[in-house]
Protein backbone atom coordinates (compact mmCIF):
# COMPACT_ATOMS: atom_id res chain seq x y z
CA UNK A 1 0.00 0.00 0.00
CA UNK A 2 1.42 3.38 -1.04
CA UNK A 3 -0.07 6.85 -0.50
CA UNK A 4 1.00 9.48 -3.03
CA UNK A 5 0.30 13.17 -3.55
CA UNK A 6 1.30 15.17 -6.62
CA UNK A 7 3.82 12.42 -7.56
CA UNK A 8 5.37 12.44 -4.07
CA UNK A 9 5.31 9.24 -1.98
CA UNK A 10 4.01 10.28 1.45
CA UNK A 11 3.36 6.77 2.80
CA UNK A 12 6.04 6.82 5.48
CA UNK A 13 5.19 10.25 6.88
CA UNK A 14 1.37 9.98 6.75
CA UNK A 15 -0.44 9.09 9.97
CA UNK A 16 -4.01 8.29 11.00
CA UNK A 17 -4.88 7.22 7.45
CA UNK A 18 -8.56 6.36 7.07
CA UNK A 19 -11.04 6.15 4.19
CA UNK A 20 -14.72 5.32 4.06
CA UNK A 21 -17.40 4.51 1.52
CA UNK A 22 -21.05 3.55 1.93
CA UNK A 23 -23.71 2.10 -0.35
CA UNK A 24 -25.86 5.16 0.32
CA UNK A 25 -23.28 7.63 -1.01
CA UNK A 26 -21.31 7.70 -4.21
CA UNK A 27 -18.15 9.28 -2.82
CA UNK A 28 -15.19 7.83 -0.94
CA UNK A 29 -13.72 10.18 1.67
CA UNK A 30 -10.17 9.91 3.00
CA UNK A 31 -8.34 11.61 5.85
CA UNK A 32 -4.74 11.58 7.06
CA UNK A 33 -2.17 13.68 8.89
CA UNK A 34 1.34 14.82 7.98
CA UNK A 35 3.87 16.12 10.50
CA UNK A 36 5.14 19.67 10.44
CA UNK A 37 8.92 19.30 10.34
CA UNK A 38 11.41 22.13 10.01
CA UNK A 39 12.37 22.11 6.33
CA UNK A 40 15.86 23.25 7.34
CA UNK A 41 16.56 19.76 8.67
CA UNK A 42 14.15 17.41 6.90
CA UNK A 43 12.58 17.65 3.48
CA UNK A 44 8.94 16.54 3.50
CA UNK A 45 6.19 17.21 1.00
CA UNK A 46 3.07 18.88 2.40
CA UNK A 47 0.10 18.95 -0.02
CA UNK A 48 -2.26 21.90 -0.19
CA UNK A 49 -5.93 22.34 -0.97
CA UNK A 50 -6.47 21.14 -4.53
CA UNK A 51 -3.55 18.70 -4.46
CA UNK A 52 -4.06 15.26 -5.98
CA UNK A 53 -3.89 12.21 -3.71
CA UNK A 54 -3.79 8.58 -4.83
CA UNK A 55 -3.77 5.24 -3.03
CA UNK A 56 -2.01 2.32 -4.73
CA UNK A 57 -2.37 -1.31 -3.67
CA UNK A 58 0.12 -3.72 -5.19
CA UNK A 59 -1.45 -5.81 -7.97
CA UNK A 60 -4.73 -3.86 -7.73
CA UNK A 61 -2.96 -0.70 -8.89
CA UNK A 62 -4.56 2.61 -8.06
CA UNK A 63 -7.76 2.06 -6.06
CA UNK A 64 -8.42 5.66 -5.03
CA UNK A 65 -7.82 8.99 -6.74
CA UNK A 66 -8.98 12.17 -5.07
CA UNK A 67 -8.43 15.84 -4.36
CA UNK A 68 -7.65 17.62 -1.09
CA UNK A 69 -10.77 19.65 -0.27
CA UNK A 70 -9.92 20.65 3.29
CA UNK A 71 -6.68 21.35 5.16
CA UNK A 72 -6.57 21.98 8.91
CA UNK A 73 -3.16 23.44 9.77
CA UNK A 74 -4.10 24.81 13.19
CA UNK A 75 -2.28 22.08 15.11
CA UNK A 76 1.35 22.97 15.85
CA UNK A 77 2.54 19.44 15.12
CA UNK A 78 0.51 18.11 12.17
CA UNK A 79 -1.51 19.14 9.14
CA UNK A 80 -4.85 17.33 8.85
CA UNK A 81 -6.21 16.56 5.37
CA UNK A 82 -9.61 15.66 3.95
CA UNK A 83 -9.65 14.12 0.47
CA UNK A 84 -12.62 13.11 -1.71
CA UNK A 85 -12.87 11.32 -5.04
CA UNK A 86 -14.93 12.51 -8.03
CA UNK A 87 -18.08 10.97 -6.55
CA UNK A 88 -18.18 13.92 -4.15
CA UNK A 89 -18.86 16.30 -7.03
CA UNK A 90 -21.66 14.10 -8.37
CA UNK A 91 -23.38 14.50 -5.02
CA UNK A 92 -23.00 18.30 -5.08
CA UNK A 93 -23.58 19.66 -8.60
CA UNK A 94 -27.22 20.13 -9.69
CA UNK A 95 -28.41 20.26 -13.28
CA UNK A 96 -31.35 19.64 -15.66
CA UNK A 97 -31.50 16.80 -18.17
CA UNK A 98 -34.15 15.12 -20.35
CA UNK A 99 -34.30 11.65 -21.92
CA UNK A 100 -36.69 10.48 -24.61
CA UNK A 101 -36.75 6.70 -25.12
CA UNK A 102 -33.00 6.61 -24.57
CA UNK A 103 -31.20 3.40 -23.68
CA UNK A 104 -30.36 3.41 -19.99
CA UNK A 105 -26.67 2.81 -20.70
CA UNK A 106 -26.59 5.87 -22.96
CA UNK A 107 -28.47 7.91 -20.35
CA UNK A 108 -25.90 6.96 -17.72
CA UNK A 109 -23.09 8.07 -20.04
CA UNK A 110 -24.90 11.35 -20.69
CA UNK A 111 -24.95 12.03 -16.95
CA UNK A 112 -21.34 11.00 -16.36
CA UNK A 113 -19.09 10.64 -19.43
CA UNK A 114 -16.17 9.19 -17.45
CA UNK A 115 -17.02 5.48 -17.34
CA UNK A 116 -15.12 2.57 -15.86
CA UNK A 117 -17.68 -0.17 -16.55
CA UNK A 118 -21.45 -0.60 -16.95
CA UNK A 119 -22.50 -4.22 -16.49
CA UNK A 120 -25.95 -5.76 -16.84
CA UNK A 121 -27.98 -2.57 -17.35
CA UNK A 122 -30.79 -2.92 -19.89
CA UNK A 123 -33.93 -0.97 -20.78
CA UNK A 124 -34.84 2.57 -21.77
CA UNK A 125 -35.88 5.80 -20.08
CA UNK A 126 -38.20 8.72 -20.86
CA UNK A 127 -37.93 11.27 -18.11
CA UNK A 128 -37.25 14.93 -17.30
CA UNK A 129 -35.01 15.72 -14.33
CA UNK A 130 -34.95 19.28 -13.02
CA UNK A 131 -32.55 20.67 -10.41
CA UNK A 132 -31.19 17.24 -9.50
CA UNK A 133 -27.69 16.16 -8.60
CA UNK A 134 -26.00 13.72 -10.93
CA UNK A 135 -26.06 11.16 -8.12
CA UNK A 136 -29.83 11.52 -7.76
CA UNK A 137 -30.36 11.02 -11.49
CA UNK A 138 -28.05 8.00 -11.59
CA UNK A 139 -29.85 6.38 -8.66
CA UNK A 140 -33.19 6.84 -10.41
CA UNK A 141 -31.83 5.44 -13.68
CA UNK A 142 -30.63 2.34 -11.84
CA UNK A 143 -34.01 1.99 -10.16
CA UNK A 144 -35.57 1.98 -13.64
CA UNK A 145 -33.02 -0.67 -14.63
CA UNK A 146 -34.13 -2.75 -11.63
CA UNK A 147 -37.77 -2.42 -12.66
CA UNK A 148 -36.98 -3.53 -16.21
CA UNK A 149 -34.50 -6.32 -15.46
CA UNK A 150 -35.41 -7.54 -11.97
CA UNK A 151 -31.86 -6.93 -10.72
CA UNK A 152 -30.69 -4.41 -8.14
CA UNK A 153 -27.73 -2.23 -9.14
CA UNK A 154 -25.14 -0.12 -7.39
CA UNK A 155 -22.59 2.40 -8.59
CA UNK A 156 -19.41 4.02 -7.32
CA UNK A 157 -16.35 5.86 -8.58
CA UNK A 158 -12.96 4.35 -9.36
CA UNK A 159 -9.88 6.21 -10.63
CA UNK A 160 -11.03 5.27 -14.15
CA UNK A 161 -14.56 6.66 -13.75
CA UNK A 162 -18.11 5.56 -12.90
CA UNK A 163 -18.58 1.84 -12.20
CA UNK A 164 -22.08 0.34 -12.45
CA UNK A 165 -22.68 -3.27 -11.45
CA UNK A 166 -25.36 -5.64 -10.22
CA UNK A 167 -25.51 -6.20 -6.48
CA UNK A 168 -24.10 -9.66 -5.90
CA UNK A 169 -21.62 -9.57 -8.79
CA UNK A 170 -18.69 -8.34 -6.67
CA UNK A 171 -17.37 -10.45 -3.80
CA UNK A 172 -15.15 -9.58 -0.85
CA UNK A 173 -12.86 -12.35 0.42
CA UNK A 174 -10.62 -10.64 2.99
CA UNK A 175 -7.59 -12.51 4.31
CA UNK A 176 -4.56 -11.68 6.44
CA UNK A 177 -1.44 -13.28 7.85
CA UNK A 178 0.57 -12.54 10.95
CA UNK A 179 3.91 -12.43 9.12
CA UNK A 180 5.20 -13.01 5.58
CA UNK A 181 6.13 -16.64 6.31
CA UNK A 182 2.83 -17.70 7.94
CA UNK A 183 -0.36 -19.01 6.35
CA UNK A 184 -3.22 -16.80 5.16
CA UNK A 185 -6.23 -16.66 7.47
CA UNK A 186 -9.90 -15.95 6.81
CA UNK A 187 -10.53 -12.43 8.14
CA UNK A 188 -14.26 -13.01 8.68
CA UNK A 189 -13.58 -16.06 10.87
CA UNK A 190 -11.42 -13.84 13.09
CA UNK A 191 -13.70 -10.80 13.18
CA UNK A 192 -13.95 -8.64 16.28
CA UNK A 193 -16.13 -5.88 17.80
CA UNK A 194 -19.22 -7.72 16.63
CA UNK A 195 -22.76 -6.36 16.87
CA UNK A 196 -25.80 -8.10 15.37
CA UNK A 197 -29.46 -7.18 15.05
CA UNK A 198 -32.62 -8.55 13.48
CA UNK A 199 -35.78 -6.56 12.84
CA UNK A 200 -39.18 -7.15 11.23
CA UNK A 201 -40.53 -3.63 11.85
CA UNK A 202 -40.90 -2.70 8.17
CA UNK A 203 -39.45 -5.75 6.45
CA UNK A 204 -37.20 -8.57 7.69
CA UNK A 205 -33.72 -7.13 8.11
CA UNK A 206 -30.61 -8.75 9.55
CA UNK A 207 -27.52 -6.61 10.04
CA UNK A 208 -24.02 -7.10 11.36
CA UNK A 209 -21.22 -4.72 12.24
CA UNK A 210 -17.70 -5.96 12.92
CA UNK A 211 -14.02 -5.19 12.42
CA UNK A 212 -11.72 -7.20 10.15
CA UNK A 213 -7.99 -7.34 9.62
CA UNK A 214 -7.29 -7.26 5.88
CA UNK A 215 -4.20 -7.55 3.73
CA UNK A 216 -2.45 -4.22 3.13
CA UNK A 217 -3.01 -4.60 -0.61
CA UNK A 218 -6.68 -5.57 -0.43
CA UNK A 219 -9.65 -3.22 -0.84
CA UNK A 220 -13.13 -4.02 0.50
CA UNK A 221 -15.84 -1.66 -0.81
CA UNK A 222 -19.48 -1.01 0.01
CA UNK A 223 -21.75 -2.89 -2.41
CA UNK A 224 -19.71 -6.10 -2.41
CA UNK A 225 -20.99 -9.44 -1.13
CA UNK A 226 -19.49 -10.90 2.03
CA UNK A 227 -20.25 -14.38 3.38
CA UNK A 228 -20.59 -14.61 7.17
CA UNK A 229 -21.08 -18.06 8.71
CA UNK A 230 -22.51 -19.39 5.45
CA UNK A 231 -24.95 -16.50 4.95
CA UNK A 232 -24.51 -13.90 2.21
CA UNK A 233 -24.58 -10.23 3.19
CA UNK A 234 -24.17 -6.99 1.21
CA UNK A 235 -21.60 -4.56 2.59
CA UNK A 236 -23.39 -1.30 3.41
CA UNK A 237 -20.34 0.58 4.70
CA UNK A 238 -16.59 0.02 4.87
CA UNK A 239 -14.41 2.16 7.14
CA UNK A 240 -10.69 1.53 6.53
CA UNK A 241 -7.85 2.52 8.83
CA UNK A 242 -4.12 1.81 8.89
CA UNK A 243 -2.49 1.61 12.31
CA UNK A 244 0.94 0.29 13.30
CA UNK A 245 1.34 -1.54 10.00
CA UNK A 246 -2.08 -3.24 10.12
CA UNK A 247 -5.02 -2.65 7.80
CA UNK A 248 -8.35 -2.68 9.67
CA UNK A 249 -11.82 -2.50 8.10
CA UNK A 250 -14.98 -1.86 10.08
CA UNK A 251 -17.86 -3.12 7.95
CA UNK A 252 -21.62 -2.80 8.25
CA UNK A 253 -23.49 -5.51 6.35
CA UNK A 254 -27.10 -6.37 5.62
CA UNK A 255 -28.44 -9.77 4.68
CA UNK A 256 -28.87 -10.20 0.95
CA UNK A 257 -32.33 -11.10 -0.33
CA UNK A 258 -33.35 -12.69 -3.60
Amino acid sequence: MRLRSDNHDITVTAGNLTWTNTIAELATKMSFELPKIDAQYTKIYLPGVGSAVGLDMGPLGRVFQGTVVALDDGDKNVNKYTVVDDGWHLNKDKFDIQFNSMALTDAIRAVEPRIDTIIGVEGAVTEVYLDKTKAEVLKDLLEKAREQTGYAFNFDMTPRGLRVYRLGDLHARPTFRLSPNTEWRDSVAHRGDVSHSYSIEDAPKETYSFTLIDDMDSYIRAGEELVVDGTTFIIQSAEHSVKDGWHFVKVGVERAHG
